[in-house]
């Protein structure tokens, strides 16, 4: 794979390649996969940043002739969907739209840290393959775009997704990255809100006097020391009367009774 001059590369140099031996090859953040039973190579490009854009050719050195097919890369920002856990989102994936409105190629949609990695094991979704699970695909080649749905989001759902067209000339094309958050519903948390202002309200409200509980207690409490009261006053009267009969009735004994005791 060669980079073609550009304003920060004004000659073509070689980034990546293989020998007829190899299969893979690695050099700094280019990576390089050939699939020989699908007579495809995939470059994967890590850490990208914005002086990668610009044009590549990638190519096949043959006895006959050279194979050779160039290409644009445009590095974009990380499109952000934020979902919410139990809904829906749709993801909508742009792709070259033909004047015919007619396209063969096909659509798919992968989970994975790189193009490479995910349509190799984590395809969700494709155009051969247009529902799988909570994943629907849908393609729209009259405006050059095709939409997938996920429904019942999960925390596992969060990640890196990517949009991906097959084109049987060239391999995969126009592959764009998507990263997918899970959020709860917010609309479930506000409806909380109001429940916990109205048990503050209550707690307030049963301290604005005394309990009842209380309340009931302490007149008893007060009853039942002035009966205890009336009591004692009761019986010292009663205590002071027999001591006065006692006198009264020695008195009696010594002269002539002046009055009885009952």
């Amino acid at each position: 794979m060669n980079r073609v001059g550009s304003p920060h590369h004004s000659e073509s140099k070689t980034l990546i390649q293989t020998n007829r031996s190899q299969t893979q090859a690695t050099e700094g953040r280019f990576s390089l996969y050939h699939d020989t039973t699908a007579r495809v190579f995939t470059v994967t490009i890590t850490g990208l940043n914005a002086e990668d854009s610009g044009k590549y050719e990638c190519g096949v050195k043959r006895n006959i002739s050279d194979i050779r097919n160039e290409l644009q890369v445009l590095v974009k920002q990380l499109e952000n969907i934020i979902g919410y856990k139990g809904k829906s989102v749709s993801i909508t994936c742009k792709y070259h739209r033909k004047e015919t409105g007619r396209d063969e190629n096909r659509k798919y949609f992968c989970k994975g840290p790189s193009p490479s990695e995910c349509l190799n094991t984590g395809v969700k979704v494709q155009t051969d393959m247009t529902v799988e699970d909570r994943f629907s695909l849908r393609d729209e080649p009259t405006s050059g775009v095709f939409t997938v749905t996920i429904t019942d989001l999960r925390a596992e759902d969060a990640g890196i997704y990517w949009c991906a067209e097959w084109s049987d000339n060239v391999g995969y094309i126009n592959t764009t990255a998507v990263k997918v958050e899970v959020e709860t519903d917010v609309h479930q948390a506000t409806t909380m809100l109001p429940l916990a202002s109205t048990t503050s309200t209550d707690k307030k409200s049963d301290y604005a006097g005394p309990p009842v509980m209380l309340t009931v207690c302490l007149a008893i409490a007060v009853l039942v020391l002035g009966i205890a009261v009336l009591i004692c006053i009761k019986h010292r009267r009663t205590r002071t009367q027999g001591l006065a009969c006692t006198s009264v009735n020695s008195s009696s004994r010594q002269g002539s009774p002046s009055g009885l005791c009952l």
